[in-house]
Formats: C-alpha cells, sequence, structure tokens
C-alpha cells in the first residue's frame, strides 16, 4: 500500500481516524498504548502505528478506544 493510501484510509475510516484542531490529536480506534511520554506518544490501531512527537504532551481523555491529546506537535508518523 502506498504511504498517501495508507494516511487517506487511516484520516477517513470510520472505525479509527485521527483529527487536529488546534493544538490537540483525538485518535479514535485504538488497539493499545506502546509509548506515552511528554514529547511522544505511540499508539497501534487495527490497521497501523501512529507515533507522534512534540513537546509538552498530555492526555486529557482516555478510554477504551480512544485518545486526546493536548500539545505542541512537531510529527506525525504511520506504519504499517
Amino acid at each position: 500500500m502506498r504511504f498517501i493510501d495508507t494516511i487517506k484510509s487511516f484520516l477517513f475510516d470510520k472505525e479509527e481516524y485521527l483529527t487536529f484542531f488546534n493544538n490537540h490529536a483525538h485518535i479514535f480506534g485504538i488497539e493499545s498504548i506502546i509509548s506515552l511520554t511528554e514529547n511522544l506518544v505511540i499508539v497501534k490501531t487495527k490497521k497501523t502505528i501512529v507515533k507522534i512527537k512534540g513537546k509538552y504532551l498530555k492526555i486529557l481523555k482516555m478510554t477504551k478506544e480512544e485518545l486526546l491529546i493536548e500539545g505542541s506537535f512537531e510529527s506525525v508518523l504511520f506504519h504499517d
């Protein structure tokens, strides 16, 4: 699968998605949290692994399937 297809699939999928607004990121459809520090958040979904790098990252909301993260975001990477 091409990289752009992976991003489109993740951003527009109804089972899992990632949205950014202001200094917040909302991730829905997570299966597990791999890493959680103030500079790095890595989560696994059914289809991909999402790595968010930044500063002052903190979890504002966490449920079984979603995270709401606040902070200063520097990069977002998707891995199959």
